[in-house]
């Protein structure tokens, strides 16, 4: 008895050095704020991206976009998709088009909504469909006046419509 506790005991004490040399495992966490500053000057929140069907080739993401500083969007990224544009949909005689557009001008207390029939980031050859409550990674490129470029991440919520929306 005494052999099989020392036995356990010097097992577990070899065995110390591995787990703490092991990384900890990643845990999904909620999605941080941009906060407004001068090194990102831009805050990215209501992001949610509309849940595709199977086999869908196309899906898209929605956002407010607001800024400190001014600032131009001019790329947007996802791996869930192997391309992504900033579109934009508008009436034009009548009928509405939907059509690339770059770069997106944002400025300081003019925050820009990206909405159903107006600004979207478009995800086009879709590698899944985007399911209700997954977050979507995207990430968006900026350029400040001085040429200096930054990229931020936000994960959109998948979800049927605007979160907060009946």
């Amino acid at each position: 008895m005494i052999c099989a506790r020392l036995l356990l005991v010097s097992s577990l004490v070899l065995a110390l050095p591995a787990f703490a040399q092991s990384p900890a495992p990643a845990t999904p966490s909620k999605p941080a704020k941009k906060m407004l500053t001068d090194n990102v000057p831009v805050r990215i929140s209501q992001a949610w991206a509309r849940v595709t069907a199977p086999g869908a080739q196309t899906g898209a993401v929605y956002m407010k976009v607001e800024a400190s500083s001014p600032v131009q969007l001019v790329q947007a990224e996802s791996d869930i998709s192997k391309s992504a544009e900033l579109h934009e949909m508008k009436m034009a005689d009548g009928v509405m088009q939907m059509r690339p557009i770059s770069p997106i001008e944002i400025n300081p207390g003019k925050p820009v909504e990206f909405k159903p029939g107006g600004y979207h980031v478009m995800l086009m050859q879709l590698k899944r469909p985007i399911v209700a409550g997954e977050l979507v990674p995207v990430r968006l490129t900026f350029v400040k006046p001085d040429n200096q470029i930054f990229t931020t991440s936000v994960a959109a919520m998948g979800a049927e419509k605007a979160p907060g929306r009946n």
